[in-house]
């Protein structure tokens, strides 16, 4: 659907990662890979001068999120949009679309959050955070400009499967980049600030329908529709060129003089040094980075593949996939989807023409 959660996502995808193995032995020196690329940066207790850094990774986290949900605004002024009299006209219908396009238009959304989703993740590891959030942007800005295009119902359920999409992308790119980015007492807090924006933009998405209603021709509908590219270009333009990616994508890459850049800019004090929590948080990175790399290189050494038996090889495994599968499949079948997409047919079978 379209408000997926997408944590599950990162759960899932994650998955394929993930496997039971015991502790990194004591000979692994971790305590020098995390001090090799310290320079002379220090550790300290001190908290009280790390509120530009805090200042810095909350507004670069809620204004991605925000700017990252152009989506949720396009995508409720779409299923207003197909119920006005105006556009069905311009469709070349009277007083609906054919049965076939709305059975088309909500499910088309969700095949291409399922391939967004599966790009994503591939992306978001080769490529970086930021080039999964950028490519969904472009994406989201494509689907809007077929939208207000639409010159056919054909167009139209393309736009959707764009629009899907950049969905997957989006959403699995601010997650993972959120999760990485924020501390982990506040990891939580801030990876809602998305859920909360994309409902904020969607409660504006239906305030923008309402006054479609005092609207003629296909001006109303199309510009209503064009307001997702504020959003969308905020987000490719003026945010991502400008923020550094995740420390844990830099030490994925062997950058890691870049990684500590990044994680000082995200949590360092105003001289240059970090915090025990979050120089503890860091070093638990690297560990878990260089756990991964050795299973990883023991696994190819011994021709051992995970693959697709990641999601039910483990009893972890079996319940992340499980709690990622059911939180999906709940979204449609409460309801959403239908009242989402066929809400003009639900008023008209109880009599509310009007």
């Amino acid at each position: 659907s379209d408000t997926t959660s997408a944590g599950a996502w990162v759960s899932a995808s994650t998955t394929l990662r993930q496997r039971v193995s015991p502790k990194i032995p004591d000979a692994v020196p971790l305590r020098n890979v995390a001090t090799d690329h310290t320079h002379n940066y220090s550790v300290t207790n001190d908290e009280d001068n790390t509120r530009a850094s805090r200042f810095y990774r909350w507004m670069v986290i809620i204004v991605m999120g925000i700017a990252g949900n152009g989506w949720c605004y396009e995508a409720s002024v779409m299923s207003s949009v197909l119920n006005l009299p105006q556009f069905l006209r311009h469709m070349g219908y009277e007083k609906e679309l054919p049965k076939t396009a709305y059975e088309l238009i909500g499910p088309v959304s969700t095949l291409g959050q399922l391939a967004g989703g599966f790009i994503g993740g591939r992306i978001a590891d080769s490529l970086g955070r930021k080039a999964a959030l950028a490519l969904g942007t472009s994406l989201t800005l494509l689907s809007t400009s077929l939208l207000v295009w639409a010159p056919s119902v054909d167009v139209l359920i393309a736009a959707r499967v764009v629009q899907g999409m950049a969905i997957g992308l989006l959403m699995l790119g601010f997650q993972v980049y959120t999760a990485e980015v924020a501390s982990k007492a506040e990891r939580g807090l801030l990876s809602g600030a998305s859920l909360v924006s994309g409902n904020t933009l969607a409660a504006v998405a239906a305030a923008t329908a309402l006054a479609l209603t005092y609207t003629d021709g296909n001006w109303g509908w199309r510009l209503s529709l064009a307001v997702s590219y504020v959003p969308s270009l905020v987000l490719l333009v003026l945010v991502l060129p400008f923020v550094p990616e995740t420390p844990r994508y830099y030490f994925q890459q062997g950058r890691k003089r870049e990684a500590r850049r990044a994680m000082l800019r995200f949590h360092g004090t105003n001289d240059g040094r970090l915090p025990a929590e979050p120089e503890a948080e860091f070093k638990a990175m690297i560990a878990a980075v260089t756990e991964t790399e050795i299973h990883s290189k023991s696994d190819n050494n011994n021709g051992n593949n995970v693959g697709w038996s990641g999601f039910v090889n483990t009893r972890n495994a079996r319940l992340r996939t499980f709690c990622a599968l059911t939180s999906q499949l709940i979204w449609p079948w409460a309801g959403q989807s239908v009242w989402t997409y066929y809400f003009g047919r639900v008023y008209r079978y109880a009599g509310i023409t009007e």
